[in-house]
């Protein structure tokens, strides 16, 4: 994944969740991270057609093994 990927995901995170509940907590501030973090990927997002991105992760075609070799 590219680091602004990454970046981008931690701000969204930082202002979203963590600026908003501060905590003093470590447990319960990674409890609240996992938390927010099944509760983003489960809403529609409009940069990928309103759909969600479980959705999108789960209904990808896997790749096929045609081009492999076959060991008899």
């Amino acid at each position: 994944m590219d680091s602004i990927c990454i970046e981008l995901s931690w701000r969204t995170i930082k202002y979203q969740n963590i600026y908003l509940n501060r905590t003093e907590d470590r447990i319960t501030l990674y409890k609240r991270i996992k938390l927010w973090i099944g509760n983003y990927h489960h809403q529609g997002h409009q940069g990928i057609g309103k759909i969600k991105p479980i959705d999108e992760i789960t209904m990808k075609p896997k790749k096929s093994n045609k081009n492999q070799l076959k060991v008899d």
